[in-house]
């Protein structure tokens, strides 16, 4: 696939019912977090075309440490720990008034597959 003007946002919330704080939690020895970034790097035009969206200070720093953008969203989520649509969309927004051009595509890479690969898009 040809990473011309591609963004990869990622949907991290942290305060989630079924396992709080997943995102940061530890596979392989390193948070679940970076694993997808890493991913999500491999797809996106340059590192900072990744976008993580989150609902946790923490969370946004270590994107930020690994290179990504990182919005944080006041507030629960939504209903089970999911962003909706509103609030990646205004991510996407956000970010491209960042960028020199407009973006062409954009992929959302959920959050609990760490065993994707680039290849897969």
């Amino acid at each position: 696939m040809n990473n011309s003007s591609r963004v990869v946002v990622i949907p991290a919330p942290l305060h989630s019912a079924e396992i709080p704080r997943k995102m940061l939690r530890r596979l392989g020895g390193r948070p679940l977090l970076s694993r997808m970034i890493q991913i999500a790097a491999d797809v996106a035009t340059q590192p900072e075309d990744v976008i993580v969206l989150t609902d946790d200070d923490e969370a946004a720093l270590l994107a930020a440490r690994l290179g990504c953008k990182a919005f944080v969203q006041a507030g629960s989520p939504g209903r089970r720990g999911h962003f909706r649509w509103p609030h990646i969309y205004n991510a996407i927004r956000r970010h491209e008034q960042t960028r020199p051009e407009p973006i062409h595509t954009v992929a959302i890479l959920p959050p609990h597959l760490p065993l994707l690969q680039a290849g897969d898009f």
